[in-house]
């Protein structure tokens, strides 16, 4: 695991085929969000099929544009969000709705989230292998 701060904004911490993202409370999550992380992402995964845990520990707002630009920029395909509030988890929904071209799932513990990212690595492998 490799733990990397984005200066005003969070902590990011990249293991093999995912990553989890802790936003710091208070912060507008917008365009300045998608370059930083962008970077980040194109440091640790060269391209490679990975996931994006949201471990949403802090209340911060989210720019649900910025949300999609850096979907459709890292070419994100699956994306667990960890709720911790009844208000998270309807804005869960919201973007769910909202986002497009992204498989998003909900989980009340950040455990079971690492477990269906697990899972959708080896979907992702098993289905390059037949290819």
């Amino acid at each position: 695991m490799i733990k990397e701060y984005i200066n005003g904004l969070g902590e990011f911490e990249f293991f093999e085929g995912y990553f989890i993202g802790r936003i710091n409370d208070g912060v507008n999550v917008g365009s300045n969000f998608v370059d930083a992380l962008s970077g980040l992402i194109h440091k640790h995964y060269h391209g490679k099929p990975f996931i994006y845990i949201s471990d949403r520990i802090n209340s911060y707002s989210l720019d649900p544009l910025a949300t999609e630009d850096l979907i459709k920029r890292n070419n994100i395909r699956f994306a667990g969000v960890v709720v911790y509030t009844q208000q998270q988890e309807h804005m869960f929904y919201f973007e769910e709705r909202f986002i497009d071209g992204i498989k998003m799932r909900n989980f009340v513990s950040l455990d079971a989230a690492v477990v269906w990212s697990k899972q959708k690595l080896q979907e992702i492998n098993q289905a390059k292998k037949v290819s």
